[in-house]
């Protein structure tokens, strides 16, 4: 999974980034009285995470102190994994997409639905030809897919693995992963004609990846 997120996301394995030396001639922001050096740059660099991170104790206290919370995050996460959102006011509905079967325990989801109209935008089409305006299936609003392909539960999905260890929820995000590609090959279909959407798609996919980094599936 990691390395189909590196090559949709642009990001190169093959000449990773290191480490000067030595610390840089120009002085480092400082970081209240603590000014970061080359050797916890290297560390940062090597760990292959974000700079914002919890251990396992840390999570357990969480869980301690807001078991109300932690478990709102876990039924969230669970919705997500039967495909039930809420977008936009929409009310709850489950996009199940048409032009795919379902393989084994997985159903692809539909990332083109406007569930209110229950009308669906056209597939196929190259992001620099797409026309909202043309190609928009009567008054449908294509926020709502935009919405959903911002894959901001994918992060709620990856919350849910840190605060319970259920390998079910990193492999949803997996599925999902291919599942998107699939549906939506990088340049085609509407949720490419959004440059912003896309940068909070791809915000989305690195966190939620950096949270379930830890887990077999």
């Amino acid at each position: 999974m990691l390395a189909r997120l590196r090559r949709l996301v642009g990001l190169s394995t093959s000449n990773p980034v290191t480490a000067p030396a030595v610390a840089p001639a120009s002085p480092a922001p400082a970081y209240g009285a603590w000014t970061p050096d080359a050797a916890w740059i290297a560390r940062r660099r090597a760990a292959g995470a974000t700079y914002a991170d919890l251990d396992a104790a840390a999570v357990a206290r969480i869980c301690a102190a807001a078991p109300a919370k932690a478990s709102a995050v876990v039924g969230a996460a669970e919705r997500a994994i039967r495909h039930e959102f809420e977008l936009l006011g929409s009310g709850p509905f489950v996009p199940v997409d048409p032009d795919r079967p379902a393989t084994r325990a997985y159903q692809p989801i539909d990332w083109y639905l406007d569930p209110v109209r229950r009308l669906r935008f056209p597939r196929g089409v190259h992001h620099k030809a797409w026309n909202l305006y043309e190609m928009r299936p009567g008054n449908a609003d294509v926020k709502y897919p935009w919405e959903l392909a911002r894959c901001q539960h994918w992060v709620t999905l990856g919350q849910a693995y840190r605060l319970t260890g259920d390998d079910r929820f990193a492999a949803e995000i997996a599925a999902q992963l291919d599942d998107f590609v699939t549906a939506n090959p990088v340049g085609i279909g509407i949720n490419w004609t959004c440059t912003m959407d896309v940068g909070l798609r791809a915000v989305s996919w690195v966190v939620a990846l950096d949270l379930v980094r830890g887990s077999a599936a």
